[in-house]
């Protein structure tokens, strides 16, 4: 208590004044009683406010804080636009779903590079498949994603990235440690490695979409995919998976059941865009009932022959299209998502400048891009040898 009060006195006037003194004053008329109080003032939090306050010197340094503070927290505020929102490096929102997906099967060595190339000409949302699905390099595409954030400065929630589990038995399923060990995994146990392995490969600490594989048109059990889903909706619930889904479904009363017996319901269906799937045309219905999107893939290799054909041709000059973008403008329209899959940046870069003409909402409606006409979309869908796809999926 009496250091106390020496170094207050020292402080507010440069020399110690005696203790003895400082007693008496502070007793002065008011008794004894009045040093008892700046005892207890002392000894409490308020009464060493009240002290300190005392001394011009205190007040001038509490107030030389109270300022740094001040002006500290106005510097560390992150970034504002003009409408006073946080700007883009210091969100923690996570991307959306790309309108068109760069999608990297059978790039093989060459999947990095390409991977990079398109994300630097503005693709952000990236699909591969597990180490099992013998048609992707998933390891390549988290060295790609990571070479091209670093190059143009993104972070990985500037990024969509999807995959696939690919189940044993599936045809399209490889063998990873070539022991023996994979084949012998439940399904749990499968699902469980594969997401772990595809967390490690694409060198993120979480999966934006993860879709349940099945081969073609070769539906795996509804008792498998069941089982297989519970696991990776514990992987939703764990923050490491935002999105199931699942492909080369064209079954609806599998699907319907799916819908009905997940707890997290699907979010894509990633299906083949041919003639003997009927373009979709069945399942598009129940799809935009229930706001599942529609990913398609084989939209330019399945249907070559049309896309050459002078009805096409004639209608990709009238708006200045190539034939390719003409399908993905008319995939677009119909609110589908193409999965594009071109390895020449001129390519990357065209079909980007399409999907800009639609960006305006999750499930695009071709009447609002005013980009091209229904006259078009119609004789399209003649050629397409689907004249009815229009007006089946209640578009106009």
């Amino acid at each position: 208590h009496n250091k106390l009060f020496s170094s207050l006195f020292t402080l507010s006037n440069g020399n110690p004044i005696d203790i003895e003194m400082r007693r008496r004053l502070v007793v002065g008329k008011k008794g004894e009683s009045a040093l008892e109080n700046e005892k207890r003032k002392v000894k409490n939090i308020s009464g060493l406010i009240y002290l300190l306050f005392q001394t011009s010197a205190i007040k001038y340094i509490v107030a030389i804080i109270l300022f740094c503070l001040v002006l500290s927290r106005n510097i560390s505020q992150p970034p504002t636009d003009d409408n006073g929102q946080t700007t883009k490096k210091e969100q923690t929102h996570k991307a959306d779903m790309g309108m068109i997906v760069y999608g990297t099967a059978r790039k093989k060595e060459k999947t990095a590079a390409l991977v990079s190339e398109a994300i630097h000409a503005g693709f952000r949302h990236i699909a591969t498949g597990s180490v099992h699905h013998e048609k992707y390099n998933e390891s390549a595409v988290g060295v790609g994603w990571k070479i091209a954030a670093k190059d143009i400065g993104l972070v990985r929630e500037d990024l969509f990235i999807q995959t696939m589990f690919v189940p044993v038995g599936n045809s399209d399923w490889v063998e990873w440690h070539h022991d023996g060990i994979d084949k012998q995994r439940s399904i749990k146990e499968q699902v469980n490695a594969s997401i772990h392995s595809s967390l490690s490969c694409l060198q993120t600490s979480y999966l934006d979409a993860v879709l349940y594989h099945n081969f073609r048109n070769k539906l795996d059990s509804a008792e498998q995919v069941l089982e297989a889903w519970s696991v990776l909706e514990g992987f939703v619930d764990r923050g490491l998976i935002r999105y199931i889904g699942i492909t080369n479904c064209h079954d609806i009363p599998f699907l319907e059941n799916l819908y009905r017996k997940a707890r997290i319901k699907p979010t894509i269906v990633q299906n083949r865009f041919h003639a003997n799937r009927n373009f979709g045309v069945p399942l598009g219905p129940f799809l935009k009932e229930k706001q599942i999107k529609s990913q398609l893939f084989w939209t330019l290799t399945g249907n070559g022959k049309t896309l050459h054909s002078d009805v096409v041709k004639r209608l990709a000059q009238k708006f200045n299209l190539t034939p390719q973008t003409f399908m993905y403008a008319f995939l677009l329209s119909l609110g589908d998502t193409p999965l594009i899959g071109t390895t020449k940046r001129q390519h990357m870069e065209e079909d980007l400048a399409v999907s800009k003409n639609f960006d305006f909402g999750r499930h695009t409606h071709f009447n609002e891009s005013k980009f091209i006409d229904h006259e078009a979309m119609q004789e399209f869908s003649n050629a397409l040898g689907q004249p009815d796809l229009l007006a089946s999926l209640n578009k106009y």
